[in-house]
């Protein structure tokens, strides 16, 4: 592996890690992250909250102190991103997925939406993203770096405060045990089953054209809540998903039926594809064209449902 010409600030146990595309120049020369002369990144970390103090470039390696790590998708430094070539780029993002697979933060921040597409290999917006790294959440944030003038500081700011909320939220529902083990798979804690039970308690609210979809902080809230199920996007529209799995047609329709009478109680209905030993539910709200509250009320009541539906004997363990 090529050498790295900065530092990576990681450690078990993150709440938070951020992801550059790679050093600039400046950075490089003084061996210290986001260094460049008009860079926010250290004015933007502490006005959201994310850190308790005024820090600078010179204080990166006390970041992880705070819960932080840095890294970067590509180790050596250019002076622009277009000068990194595929192959930099596709090793870069093998190494980094197993990086960050093994130490397993709560959250992985994106430092811009050129890096993460980078990673990702594909186009992506601000925010909350639909998949997760491993059992990490992951956010793109606008680059701070002064070239990139499409958004005013201010904006910037929101961004970054609204990822200290989501990695707030991620702390409080304790997404992974103390060894920061990952919890799929595994029976889960009970502050999350209590949480998810009152969740699928929830009766849905009628949602109007023009109310908004749900928010990072919101997200980040509710997903843990819900596990098993997946955030796709469809046609822009995002949608919760999740296949059951049953031992015949039968009992895969019985399950169809049971989610079916809980939508019209509730006046929320799903999409359901109905096929021999397996059932596919996805939620959206079709009035604002993504997520609401009521898609994972839905959901947590769909997972009560196959639950009930295991201890009567008519689904896999």
């Amino acid at each position: 592996m090529t050498e790295r010409d900065l530092p990576e600030y990681l450690r078990p146990g993150l709440d938070l890690v951020f992801v550059g595309f790679n050093p600039g120049e400046r950075s490089a020369q003084v061996r210290h992250y986001y260094a460049g002369r008009g860079n926010a990144f250290w004015p933007l970390l502490s006005a959201a909250g994310l850190v308790p103090e005024p820090l600078t470039y010179r204080d990166d390696a006390r970041l992880p102190d705070f819960g932080i790590g840095l890294t970067d998708l590509v180790g050596r430094w250019s002076r622009s991103s277009a000068e990194l070539s595929r192959a930099e780029l596709a090793a870069g993002a093998a190494v980094l997925r197993e990086t960050l697979r093994r130490y397993r933060p709560r959250v992985v921040a994106f430092n811009g939406k050129g890096a993460y597409e980078a990673f990702a290999g594909r186009r992506c917006r601000l925010g909350l993203q639909p998949e997760r790294l491993g059992e990490s959440l992951v956010f793109v944030l606008p680059s701070p770096s002064g070239r990139n003038g499409s958004l005013s500081r201010a904006e910037k700011l929101a961004w970054y405060r609204r990822l200290a909320a989501v990695v707030a939220a991620a702390r409080e529902t304790g997404r992974t045990d103390d060894t920061g083990a990952a919890r799929r798979g595994a029976s889960p804690p009970r502050r999350e089953c209590a949480m998810a039970e009152r969740l699928a308690a929830m009766q849905c609210v009628p949602c109007r054209r023009g109310e908004p979809t749900v928010t990072e902080e919101e997200l980040a809230e509710y997903r843990p809540q819900v596990p098993d199920w997946e955030i796709v996007e469809v046609e822009g529209v995002r949608r919760l998903t999740r296949t059951f799995r049953f031992p015949d047609f039968r009992t895969a329709l019985d399950f169809t039926v049971r989610v079916g009478e809980a939508a019209e109680q509730e006046g929320h209905h799903p999409a359901i594809l109905t096929e021999w030993g397996r059932v596919g539910v996805s939620w959206w709200t079709h009035a604002i064209d993504g997520l609401h509250r009521n898609d994972f009320i839905m959901a947590a009541k769909t997972d009560r449902i196959y639950a009930e539906r295991r201890q009567e004997g008519g689904a896999p363990p």
